[in-house]
């Protein structure tokens, strides 16, 4: 039987070493989980999806920014989300 994929509501609190924004998630049995989230930064309330479990760091994709950073900003580049945007 495969598992359904499960959404959480994150608050990012930090950067990751390769830049993806990473937050806490409360377990079912009331542990706190570390999640990673690319294109989000440090304040921004977020709905990911979470994927896989590494090294007890759960992987997630962004569904949705639901409360912005006041520090975020508009990618110039229209390609951002699709390439992760240029150097």
């Amino acid at each position: 039987m495969k598992k359904e994929p499960q959404t959480a509501r994150l608050k990012i609190t930090a950067f990751t070493k390769e830049g993806l924004g990473r937050g806490d998630v409360l377990s079912k049995d009331g542990k706190l989980k570390m999640v990673d989230t690319p294109f989000t930064m440090p304040e921004d309330e977020v709905e990911a999806l979470l994927l896989k479990k590494r090294g007890g760091i759960y992987q997630s994709r962004l569904l949705e920014v639901l409360v912005p950073a006041k520090s975020r900003v508009e990618p110039r580049c229209r390609h951002f989300g699709h390439c992760g945007g240029c150097r």
